[in-house]
């Protein structure tokens, strides 16, 4: 309730904001409205000050002819240029002034002469602004002659003044005149502007008696709707207590009705059960009934047939009086009277037929309450199951969804540790990778080298390669697989070695490039290298070990020896350089193949492969 009332006084606010905005904008507009005409009035004011001026000079010169003449200052015409003596350029012969006998002398005479003609035209000058002035004042003179003249002839005949004293008293009497016509233009402005501000006022009184008016109103509507809304209020009180009244009076109702529902049941409990005990009552009554009616008709049978019709036996063999039998008699026909009565039956057919329907009736709303009570346990006995089944199916499904959630967790976590061994593996295949490539590039790069020595094609038929000394860049550059290469570099070391071969030199046994095999390649990947793995951002080895022979076994050739380390070549190689002084051929060969090797040096950059193409 309190923030609708805060909703709707804040809707009120609002609105008497924009109420108020409104008037200001309109405000606003009339100000506006109003700079605008009294602009209009000042500048009408201004054009009548000024028919004033000249209607009041216009009547003092009519007054006052002679003494009040009238200046009109003519605009003057363009000023006239400055001149100058402007340089000319003198071409071919110049001929000097009389007296001149060189340039100088022609330069000097030249400046007096301009200095007397400036001094001329200043002269000329002055007497033609002094004559100018005079021109002009003898202008306004023959003006104010003419303006004279055309005062007297309209003054109608008026006398000029003959005396000072009567042309101060005429000028002082013109200015008096002129005083008072001012004083009543300004007496007229003053009044102009009196009514033109009290219609401004006027105008500002109505808007703020319709603004007050207004306000008045809303105020009157906003009092309005606080009472409405009191009203509301007072109504919705009067509503919710009257909602709280009937909820407790439905309450009492229906708590009545409940009890008065038990007391029903009750009611029909008891009634039922007298009914039943009246119904065990007549039933009894029935049976004692027919029990000694059925004896009575036997005991009678039994007289009529011995022929004693007085007489009768008991059940237990005694006879009995005839008083105590018609006594017996009697009650039993009165006890079958009430019994006809109670039942409302007119025959003995009838009362046994009702007592056989009561009893068929009795059977069958036993078999159908046994059939309710037996339908009413197997409906709880399948509520019991269901709500059991409910249980056990809330319970698995929390046991499920923990167990999902574990196993989401599982997932993720495999996922995230493949994730992680797929990185670490990527990485490790970049690296292999750029082993591999600078690999290919040192072999490409020693193909090369042996190139210079032996410039040759290439001819494997074991692979099938037939390549030209042209082709071969390209080949390995885009077309050529690591076996081809291997076998390329096989080839050239080979030759090589039938080159540099010597008598006392023995074979150089080729080092086995062979590309591994997947199952050699697994065994290698199942055992881990001894050796120090390449650490991130190291440069790798500029060449495999299995290289360091292939000059191991130049240092050999070239020392003599049997060195099988590259570290022994050097020694060995200055031992030989130490005993022959003469050079052997071997020592030629080796000059030979580091003069052919710095050749391939200097000789321009070649493309080193880029890929490999399978």
């Amino acid at each position: 309730m309190e923030s609708d009332k805060l909703n709707e006084l804040n809707r009120q606010i609002n609105e008497i904001k924009k109420r108020i905005l409104l008037a200001e904008g309109q405000k606003t507009a009339n100000a506006a409205e109003w700079q605008k005409q009294n602009r209009i009035n000042c500048d009408t004011i201004s054009s009548l000050k000024k028919d004033i001026k000249e209607q009041t000079v216009r009547a003092c010169r009519l007054r006052n002819p002679l003494h009040r003449p009238v200046v009109i200052k003519e605009t003057t015409g363009e000023s006239r240029r400055a001149q100058s003596c402007t340089p000319t350029l003198i071409v071919g012969k110049a001929t000097y002034p009389v007296g001149a006998k060189n340039a100088d002398d022609a330069i000097f005479l030249t400046d007096l002469k301009i200095t007397e003609s400036r001094k001329q035209m200043d002269l000329l000058r002055h007497r033609f602004k002094s004559r100018q002035q005079h021109f002009s004042k003898l202008v306004e003179k023959y003006r104010g002659l003419l303006a004279n003249k055309e005062a007297q002839n309209q003054n109608m005949g008026e006398k000029p003044p003959e005396t000072l004293e009567e042309d101060a008293n005429r000028k002082l009497v013109c200015q008096l005149e002129n005083e008072i016509h001012r004083t009543n233009v300004q007496w007229m402005e003053a009044e102009h502007i009196r009514k033109k501000y009290r219609s401004i006022e006027a105008s500002l009184m109505t808007d703020a008696e319709r603004f007050e008016r207004s306000l008045r109103e809303l105020e009157a509507s906003l009092s309005d709707q606080k009472a409405e809304i009191e009203r509301l209020q007072q109504v919705h009180n009067e509503a919710v207590e009257m909602r709280d009244a009937a909820k407790v009076i439905l309450q009492r109702q229906e708590q009545q009705a409940n009890l008065s529902q038990k007391t029903r049941e009750r009611q029909a409990l008891d009634f039922r059960k007298q009914v039943e005990a009246r119904k065990l009552e007549l039933e009894r009554i029935g049976r004692k009934l027919f029990a000694e009616t059925k004896t009575l008709v036997h005991q009678d049978s039994v007289g009529s047939s011995s022929g004693d019709q007085h007489t009768a036996k008991t059940e237990n063999g005694e006879e009995e009086p005839v008083s105590q039998l018609e006594s017996v008699t009697s009650d039993m026909e009165s006890l079958f009277k009430q019994l006809m009565e109670a039942s409302g039956a007119t025959s003995p057919f009838e009362v046994f037929e009702r007592f056989s329907a009561q009893k068929e009736s009795a059977a069958r709303l036993n078999y159908l309450r046994k059939a309710a009570e037996a339908e009413k346990a197997n409906l709880e006995a399948e509520r019991e199951a269901l709500s059991s089944e409910l249980e056990a199916s809330k319970f698995s499904d929390v046991k499920e969804s923990e167990v999902n959630q574990e196993v989401i967790e599982q997932i993720k976590n495999s996922i995230a540790s493949k994730e992680q061994d797929r990185k670490l593996d990527t990485d490790e295949a970049g690296k292999s990778m750029g082993v591999l490539k600078y690999l290919k590039e040192r072999i490409c790069e020693m193909i090369f080298k042996v190139q210079e020595v032996d410039e040759s094609n290439i001819d494997v038929p074991e692979r099938k390669l037939h390549v030209s000394v042209a082709e071969l860049p390209n080949f390995l550059a885009h077309t050529a697989e690591d076996e081809d290469m291997i076998e390329i570099l096989k080839l050239k070391i080979k030759r090589c070695q039938e080159l540099s071969k010597s008598e006392d030199v023995p074979p150089f046994e080729i080092p086995k490039l062979d590309i591994v095999d997947e199952e050699e390649e697994e065994l290698y990947n199942a055992e881990q290298p001894k050796s120090p793995s390449i650490q991130e951002g190291e440069k790798p080895q500029p060449m495999p070990v299995c290289y360091y022979n292939l000059f191991a076994g130049r240092a050999q050739r070239a020392a003599g020896t049997s060195s099988s380390s590259p570290e022994q070549a050097p020694a060995a190689v200055a031992t030989t350089d130490d005993d022959n002084e003469v050079p052997s051929r071997n020592f030629l060969k080796r000059q030979s193949v580091l003069i052919v090797d710095s050749k391939s040096r200097r000789k321009p950059f070649r493309p080193t492969p880029g890929g490999r193409r399978k």
